[in-house]
């Protein structure tokens, strides 16, 4: 799309740099982005929309136990409080690009974020559980939404090469959220009511939407929408959301609910996978207008990328869920503490991701921002292995901000080759399903993480025990040694350590890609490739 028409008025200023010669290479391309004050306001605005979304993930879990005790609920309808918003809102990620596609940027965009607003207010005023968890179910919905589109929205209006500092830029709400949100719902719902929780939501979204929908400029939609919605591949949605939901829901509740080897885990784990194999097939061999193209996602660097998303999400979910058990656990804090005591990781994830987006974005190479991020979380996690009981306060800090680091690092990076080695048309799919995969590896980074904590102590009251998985206080996990406290954390760790050096020797599989391409810009990929030894 040509950035002139995005920013009538203000127009972003694209500008071949490469230098007089009577043969110009496309190695040579440099691309400016100096974007008008308009295009600050909209994002301004989509990161308000952001801030609520991260909120809404990851500030209802300290609530838990107190909504079921003020609804009187059974363990396995308390456990769906705190995860039915994840579920919903991994779904629907993959679904995104289709919706932008459709409807436009613009269109999904706002009815994603009147879905977490409406979804928030539900919550908010519910009196039974099922108006709760029906808002909850919303809420996710738009989290989601709001996450991919908003990604997608960055790669329609910032050039390739300037994208990783601007997505940094959207991961400080993230990071905001994720910090704030479990401290801000411990005061809320110490001292005044839960629903407030909800109501934040509402406020903050309810501020976002008008600014965002009139700053946005005109955005990429399919001319022919009335016939894409004719042909959409309903039977391909249907089939991908009903594989997901058997194989993500055994996931999320292994080891809190069921057993790993009970059958209420593994069969419908198993029908999952076989549904997805039957979606992929369907997607391949079936459908004249699949849902998601499959052979443009063949390359290995794109192959390679979502796996080492998925790791990544895998690893800073892990730690960031789990790391409050060590303070509150091991160390005796509060659930206002530990939610500070984590600030060493949110603190230094977001100025690591930015200084990756400048740095690759000035270098015009990602991979060797790649293999480093690696590295330093790999060492990192392993370094948390030392915390103990008498770890002194500047000794944990330290510790710490490795981790955070190096995961900043792999936010800041890998993004870039999943974008590069695709051509433009396809882009916002694989900015969702990048999302989609970091999503799916934080689901199975918890599930795992609670699986360690039940070989450790095989049998916890089921309430408690979520409280306890959910990072948030609870008896269970208190009750156990000192030692088997500490032995479950920090196979934890090397477990995510562990992780990392698969990453890192996954991620030698990306090829370099050049990031020099003007906004918009659809060529042959092929032309783009650098050699395999440019890092």
């Amino acid at each position: 799309m040509d950035p002139k028409m995005m920013f009538p008025q203000d127009q972003v200023t694209v500008t071949d740099r490469s230098e007089t010669s009577s043969i110009k290479s496309e190695k040579n391309v440099r691309v400016a982005f100096d974007p008008p004050k308009r295009f600050y306001w909209a994002f301004v605005s989509l990161s308000l929309l952001a801030l609520g979304a991260s909120f809404s993930l990851t500030s209802f879990g300290i609530a838990v136990v107190t909504i079921a005790h003020e609804f009187n609920l059974a363990e396995p309808k308390a456990f769906w409080l705190g995860s039915s918003s994840a579920l919903t809102s991994t779904l629907i990620q993959p679904c995104c690009a289709c919706l932008c596609s459709i409807f436009g940027r613009k269109g999904a965009l706002g009815s994603s974020a009147v879905c977490l607003a409406a979804g928030s207010l539900l919550a908010a005023v519910a009196q039974d559980y099922a108006t709760l968890i029906t808002g909850r179910c919303i809420q996710g919905i738009g989290a989601g939404g709001v996450s991919a589109i908003t990604d997608i929205i960055i790669t329609d209006i910032v050039p390739l090469r300037f994208r990783g500092q601007w997505f940094a830029y959207i991961g400080v709400p993230w990071a905001i959220g994720t910090t704030v949100g479990p401290i801000v719902s411990g005061v809320l719902t110490s001292n005044s009511s839960w629903r407030w929780i909800c109501g934040i939501n509402t406020i903050l979204c309810t501020i976002a939407i008008p600014p965002c929908l009139f700053t946005l400029p005109p955005l990429p939609r399919d001319p022919n929408w009335r016939l894409a919605l004719r042909t959409l591949d309903y039977p391909g949605f249907l089939f991908l959301s009903a594989s997901l939901i058997a194989l993500l829901v055994p996931i999320m509740q292994a080891t809190t609910i069921y057993p790993w080897t009970s059958l209420e885990t593994l069969l419908p784990l198993f029908l999952g996978i076989a549904g997805l194999c039957l979606f992929l097939f369907h997607q391949a061999k079936i459908t004249k207008n699949p849902l998601i193209p499959l052979n443009r996602f063949k390359d290995r660097t794109c192959l390679l990328t979502f796996l080492c998303t998925a790791l990544h999400g895998l690893i800073v979910w892990c730690l960031m869920y789990y790391l409050p058990l060590y303070y509150q656990a091991i160390r005796n804090f509060t659930a206002l503490q530990s939610g500070l005591a984590v600030l060493p990781e949110t603190l230094t994830i977001v100025p690591a991701s930015m200084a990756m987006g400048f740095l690759i974005g000035w270098s015009g190479r990602y991979r060797w921002a790649i293999w480093s991020g690696w590295v330093l979380s790999a060492g990192g996690l392993a370094l948390l292995y030392l915390l103990d009981e008498d770890t002194s306060t500047a000794g944990w800090i330290g510790i710490n901000v490795p981790a955070g680091f190096g995961m900043g690092m792999l936010f800041g990076a890998l993004g870039f080759p999943i974008q590069a080695c695709v051509d433009a048309e396809s882009v916002p799919l694989a900015v969702s399903l990048f999302s989609f995969w970091r999503a799916f590896g934080a689901t199975l980074g918890i599930s795992i993480g609670s699986s360690i904590f039940a070989s450790e102590s095989k049998k916890l009251p089921p309430l408690q025990a979520r409280g306890v998985l959910e990072g948030r206080g609870g008896l269970g996990f208190l009750t156990m040694s000192m030692g088997s406290k500490l032995l479950a954390l920090r196979r934890i760790w090397i477990f995510c350590a562990a992780v990392c050096g698969v990453g890192l020797i996954a991620s030698f599989g990306i090829q370099g890609l050049s990031l020099d391409e003007p906004l918009g810009k659809q060529d042959d990929k092929s032309k783009r490739r650098d050699s395999d030894d440019v890092v």
